[in-house]
């Protein structure tokens, strides 16, 4: 089970990194929050299917789950380019372009 620990401690990361509960992932993955926090623990494994809907709901390819150097906690920086990310993928496609362009418009503007 000592081998599960860097895979539930990155899971933990990674799923606050999103400002994602438990609750919230368990639901993602369609399987028990106990699941989730057995994950997180170390104390459980997930089936092939699971892992893969894991990496995905996590924004992470299945190798970076299993890194042995823990994964940094995002920066507010990240942080914020993550919720800007999750709000703009609910737009629809004129909203998006609109968006689009005004950032364009910032990053001329601020001089980057």
């Amino acid at each position: 089970m000592e081998k599960l620990k860097p895979f539930g401690r990155n899971v933990k990361i990674f799923r606050k990194n999103l400002h994602l509960s438990q609750e919230e992932l368990a639901e993602k993955l369609n399987i028990n929050t106990s699941n989730i926090v057995k994950i997180e623990a170390g104390r459980q494994f997930v089936s092939a299917k699971v892992l893969f809907k894991l990496a995905e709901a996590l924004q992470v390819s299945v190798s970076r789950l299993f890194e042995q150097d823990a994964p940094e906690d995002t920066s507010s920086c990240d942080s914020l380019k993550q919720k800007l990310f999750k709000y703009i993928s609910t737009l629809s496609e004129d909203e998006a372009k609109c968006a689009y362009e005004i950032i364009k418009l910032f990053q001329k503007y601020s001089g980057k």
